[in-house]
């Protein structure tokens, strides 16, 4: 769904992110690798794993939970137990968090995992929790964000961004926040969102990781891999709008793709 989306984007680019909502930074947590990992012996899916860069390291599920599942940490637990039997190797321990917008879509039954949660072995986070969006780190803050309405969000994303400019971390805070706003509101142009933020009609790079990751799903669905000759496609593409390049995506053969690198080298 498009709000885990914005998470699994926020993640990706910034791993601390994690640590920051929960307060405890492991050793090494820089480098610390994000991912989405298939179970496939069941067909789960985590929805992020915070892999460890050694095997002392401990690892960290997250799933981020928009809608109430009375079988959320029965299907965690399955996760995180079949991960443990494949990649026992990978880490030393693990630890599990749970990112929640508020505490009413919590699970009922939590009999099978009342021992977990008192230890702290999983921990739940409420967005609406956190506090004032303006107090926060900016990281936290981020996650904030993506909890409000489409109005006010808009109105705190503003604030962020004007925030950002005094900030070291400018560059990183403009990226992520648009990121989130690029999800939010997934019906409007390129230029209406930079417009609708106050910024100049430049693309960040969010935008340009967004466009990408999209053409290279439609090229995996179609093609089941992306190989040297079709990834040489994808700059070619990220230069149409969203439409144009969808259309051709759906419509053209492999051989058809390769002909646009092709005659862009040409014209070159």
């Amino acid at each position: 769904m498009k709000q885990d989306t914005i998470f699994y984007q926020l993640f990706k680019r910034s791993p601390t992110l994690l640590f920051e909502l929960i307060s405890s930074f492991p050793p090494q947590a820089e480098e610390y690798r994000f991912d989405s990992i298939e179970v496939k012996e069941t067909a789960f899916r985590a929805d992020g794993i915070f892999l460890p860069p050694t095997p002392e390291g401990n690892v960290f599920f997250c799933e981020v939970q928009q809608a109430k599942d009375n079988l959320l940490y029965e299907r965690l637990l399955a996760e995180i137990s079949i991960f443990a039997y494949r990649k026992r190797d990978s880490f030393k321990d693990w630890r599990a968090v749970v990112i929640y917008p508020t505490r009413d879509i919590e699970q009922e039954r939590l009999d099978v995992v009342q021992e977990f949660l008192d230890s702290g072995r999983i921990t739940r986070i409420y967005l609406d929790e956190l506090g004032e969006i303006k107090d926060l780190p900016w990281g936290l803050g981020l996650m904030a964000l993506t909890m409000l309405s489409s109005n006010e969000m808009v109105e705190k994303a503003r604030e962020m961004l004007q925030q950002a400019e005094t900030s070291d971390e400018g560059s990183a805070i403009l990226d992520l926040v648009i990121t989130a706003i690029v999800y939010k509101f997934s019906e409007l142009s390129r230029d209406e969102v930079l417009t609708m933020l106050g910024l100049e009609l430049r693309e960040p790079r969010a935008f340009q990781d967004i466009r990408a990751e999209g053409i290279e799903s439609i090229l995996l669905e179609r093609f089941g891999a992306i190989d040297e000759d079709l990834a040489a496609v994808v700059p070619e593409l990220m230069k149409l709008d969203s439409r144009e390049y969808t259309r051709l995506l759906l419509n053209l053969s492999r051989s058809e793709l390769l002909a646009l690198s092709v005659a862009e080298q040409s014209e070159d």
